[in-house]
């Protein structure tokens, strides 16, 4: 279902504040790490600010970086929080620190090209349920017992590769947040909240080239895409 309202108001949690070294010796934090010389985060907040139907966008960046944050951080027009420990605790941050909006998108800091038009296909979604980007599987799956040996092949054709930003009824999204901290529950991604309180989770289309850089291949790999594409704005 696809929605025209364009008077909802819409803010953005970027997610940026793990540690993310597994980049070898490197002691720069992944987010900060350089995309074509520009630092990999100012890539995955760039389409947001950029968006018109976005009206705020805060940045979650390790706590120990309030003290001094990069100063091309510090120059973009966006709100910085503190993180916390786990991610949840770090979208919860990010949550509180908003007043009243009608939507909110959460977008992993380490996924810098994410595309216009991916954003435009979450938002245009139905605000009333959650929405979250898949991509097909194209690998074989295989499930293996605690030995290694394969139980079972499922069909791949019922399983997709979930991306952010995902979208959720802001109301919603912090209660659901608030109760999981009180009953204990952790999920690798905000729709696993809502999917575990009985929520509707909407798929759409997502977008092969909005890769999330988990490792020093996939940086090299966000280099290739990334020639093709304008440098963000500092």
């Amino acid at each position: 279902m696809l929605v025209t309202d364009r008077s909802s108001r819409i803010a953005v949690i970027v997610v940026a504040a793990g540690s993310g070294r597994r980049f070898g010796e490197s002691e720069v934090r992944k987010q900060y790490l350089p995309l074509r010389g520009i630092p990999l985060l100012a890539w995955s907040v760039a389409p947001f600010l950029e968006h018109p139907r976005v009206d705020r966008v805060t940045v979650v960046v390790p706590p120990e970086d309030m003290d001094d944050p990069p100063h091309w951080l510090r120059r973009l027009p966006l709100h910085l929080v503190g993180g916390g420990c786990e991610r949840a605790d770090s979208v919860r941050a990010g949550a509180e620190s908003l007043d009243e909006f009608d939507r909110v998108l959460v977008h992993d800091g380490a996924r810098p090209l994410a595309s216009r038009s991916l954003i435009d296909r979450v938002i245009a979604a139905d605000p009333r349920v959650g929405v979250v980007p898949g991509i097909p599987v194209a690998d074989t799956l295989k499930e293996v017992d605690e030995t290694g040996n394969v139980s079972r092949t499922p069909d791949r054709r019922r399983f997709l590769r979930i991306q952010t930003p995902q979208a959720f009824p802001f109301a919603l999204f912090k209660e659901l947040h608030d109760r999981a901290r009180i009953d204990g529950i952790v999920t690798t991604d905000d729709a696993g909240l809502f999917e575990r309180y009985g929520h509707t989770v909407h798929v759409i289309e997502g977008d092969m080239s909005n890769l999330k850089v988990t490792t020093s291949f996939d940086l090299s790999v966000a280099e290739l895409l990334a020639q093709r594409l304008p440098l963000p704005a500092l």
